[in-house]
């Protein structure tokens, strides 16, 4: 809900999630086992066109930076 005030727009991203996570629709044809042999952003760029909105989320999560200085700062 944080990110998507339109409920619309919010069941669609819940849509192409549950798509992934079961290999529903487009993903019932794509091997998801390079998943772990491909970089992120590079699988997302290949395979996430027929996903857009999950694609736009999943650009946005891997363009954080992510390391421990901030607990360790706290």
């Amino acid at each position: 809900m944080r990110y998507f005030d339109d409920p619309d727009v919010r069941r669609q991203v819940n849509i192409e999630f549950a798509n992934f996570l079961d290999g529903r629709e487009y993903f019932a044809d794509v091997d998801l086992r390079d998943r772990g042999k491909m970089d992120e952003n590079t699988w997302w760029i290949v395979h996430g066109a027929h996903v857009p909105t999950l694609q736009k989320i999943a650009f946005k999560l891997l363009g954080q930076s992510y390391s421990s200085s901030c607990c360790e700062r706290n």
